[in-house]
């Protein structure tokens, strides 16, 4: 191999590197822009379901209000009731082996007009939740098919007609095994109204730095260097 063809399958080599380091987002449709659940798949016991709805608007079961969020945009994601039932709110994402961190972050209220008294969100009880989950695992599953449990009943118990504020949450799931993996945000309620709020979802995932590619592409070139200086000799 020439000199001039190691120099440039060195400069090649760390301009892929460059291109695949940085930053990717797992989650689509985090901020529910489209106006939709575009990217998520919704879950329902009973017809009544998580809804992209006017920041600030109305949530379409109980006709209850909701208070806008200040960091938000046109829309966001609510789940409401009008009888016992259970919603979820789901999306597959997957860790590759190259991801040195991953972050989760989003804002969310949960608004429950009753107490809060238990864990599972089928309907048969009051509660509101947040779960990394097994990608086999079933939109109701609380238990084998929870990997990890971020959130479980954190929520403001109200009167009707209270709003509650947005808050933000940050989670560290860099521990997680390379694998796929469903994010889920769900309630359940068996007594009362409850609105479950979700909002600028992001989960950043961080690859290695090129440093290491780019260094093997520089040592290309220096061994070629070497070895055509030593042939010259």
């Amino acid at each position: 191999m020439s000199l001039k063809h190691i120099f440039v399958f060195a400069i090649a080599v760390t301009a892929v590197a460059s291109a695949q380091a940085g930053t990717t987002q797992l989650i689509s449709n985090g901020n529910f822009e489209t106006g939709s659940l575009a990217g998520w798949t919704s879950a329902t016991t009973n017809g009544q379901q998580f809804n992209a709805i006017a920041n600030g608007g109305n949530v379409p079961y109980s006709g209850h209000a909701v208070q806008a969020n200040s960091t938000g945009g046109t829309f966001v994601a609510v789940s409401d009731q009008n009888g016992p039932s259970g919603q979820a709110l789901l999306q597959t994402f997957t860790k590759t082996a190259n991801v040195n961190s991953l972050i989760l972050e989003f804002d969310w209220f949960d608004n429950t007009h009753a107490a809060f008294n238990g864990t599972e969100i089928n309907g048969s009880q009051q509660v509101g939740r947040v779960d990394i989950l097994t990608a086999a695992a079933g939109s109701w599953d609380v238990t084998g098919g929870v990997v990890q449990n971020l959130l479980l009943n954190a929520g403001s118990v109200t009167g009707y007609g209270t709003t509650i504020p947005w808050q933000h949450s940050s989670f560290d799931l860099s521990g997680l095994a390379a694998g796929t993996y469903q994010l889920r945000f769900a309630n359940g309620q068996n007594s009362y109204f409850q609105e479950f709020g979700v909002d600028n979802v992001r989960l950043t995932a961080e690859v290695p730095e090129p440093s290491s590619i780019a260094l093997l592409g520089l040592g290309l070139l220096c061994a070629g260097l070497v070895r055509r200086k030593s042939a010259k000799k």
